[in-house]
């Protein structure tokens, strides 16, 4: 397999050979490449000025070719946080896309663009941003994007408060994976249907978090069946079985791990540190939250460990220095440094 230099370096071959033979939409797509693999690495700086440099190489190329250099300069700046400026090159590319018949990228673009605007505040114009890449997705046959972007619209109606639009838009895509047979979609977005209704709610059959559990169980999907573990986890906490709670959340954590899902890990850690704090056990609290930043720094990157770590700085606050250093020297009397 090749390291991620070993990619850039075989684009910068191409570029060259591009330029050298005066193949402009191949120098284009080559430094598309090297940029995006730049962003991938955190370069942000130097992908956004490859980024650039491929929209100048594109002037004058064929109105397809402007348009995808746009849209990967977009992309760019969107995660770099340069939201207005993404939003003005995303729009374009859209419109450009959609004339051309592309209706692929024109759905990818414009459910870009839908972020750029969530980015800028813009609720409503996201909402509908994202119903048009919906619709670009169907014209180009791609029903399972259709689907991602049905609960991408959730998520945001459910944010501006509109759940029972939410609810709805979920069912519309729950209906679509069970006719394209998806049947891991539509676990996810009968779990997601879980947690934008409430605990109160009455799931509709064989969509409970324990149906769902063991249906995902059945079928190997690890992720999806942490997630109804979790989903189990508060449910059992709010009735008061902490301990029933606790052992849904290991489950958990475990099939986070199994599935390298790294929400769904740190979503198990912390809510085990809030289980072990209600259930007054201080040093497990302790050994969780420094297992998780441990594991997560590990496995995920340096900036993965930030959300354990600031938990264990609020336990010095809350608990207060004396206790919170008398749990520590008990955490490290059980387990000792080798």
């Amino acid at each position: 397999m090749m390291s991620a230099q070993q990619h850039q370096n075989r684009h910068r071959t191409r570029l060259a050979s591009a330029r050298a033979a005066g193949d402009r939409e191949a120098a284009v797509e080559a430094l598309h490449e090297i940029a995006l693999a730049r962003m991938v690495q955190g370069d942000f700086s130097g992908a956004l000025g490859l980024a650039e440099e491929a929209l100048r190489e594109a002037s004058g190329a064929a109105s397809g070719i402007r348009a995808r250099a746009r849209y990967v300069l977009g992309r760019i700046q969107l995660n770099r946080g340069q939201s207005a400026a993404a939003r003005d090159h995303l729009d374009v590319s859209a419109d450009v896309f959609a004339a051309l018949g592309d209706h692929s990228q024109a759905g990818e673009a414009t459910q870009q663009l839908a972020q750029a605007l969530i980015a800028e505040k813009q609720m409503d114009a996201a909402d509908e941003a994202l119903r048009r890449a919906a619709r670009h997705f169907a014209d180009a046959g791609q029903q399972d994007r259709v689907i991602g972007v049905l609960r991408h619209r959730a998520l945001v109606l459910s944010g501006m408060g509109r759940s029972k639009q939410s609810l709805a838009v979920l069912s519309e895509a729950v209906r679509l994976a069970g006719r394209l047979e998806d049947d891991a979609a539509r676990m996810q977005l009968n779990l997601d249907m879980l947690a934008f209704s409430g605990h109160n709610a009455q799931p509709p059959a064989g969509t409970s978090h324990d149906e769902l559990f063991i249906e995902a169980m059945q079928k190997g999907e690890w992720a999806i069946a942490g997630h109804a573990a979790l989903g189990r986890a508060g449910n059992l906490a709010q009735r008061g079985d902490l301990k029933g709670a606790i052992t849904d959340a290991i489950a958990a954590r475990r099939l986070a791990l199994r599935s390298v899902d790294v929400v769904g890990y740190l979503g198990a850690c912390l809510m085990l540190a809030v289980l072990y704090e209600r259930d007054a056990e201080p040093v497990e609290v302790v050994t969780v939250l420094l297992t998780c930043q441990e594991t997560m720094g590990r496995r995920f990157g340096p900036e993965a460990r930030l959300p354990a770590l600031l938990y264990l700085d609020s336990l010095a606050m809350r608990w207060g220095t004396e206790r919170f250093e008398a749990v520590i020297r008990t955490y490290r009397s059980q387990f000792p440094e080798e």
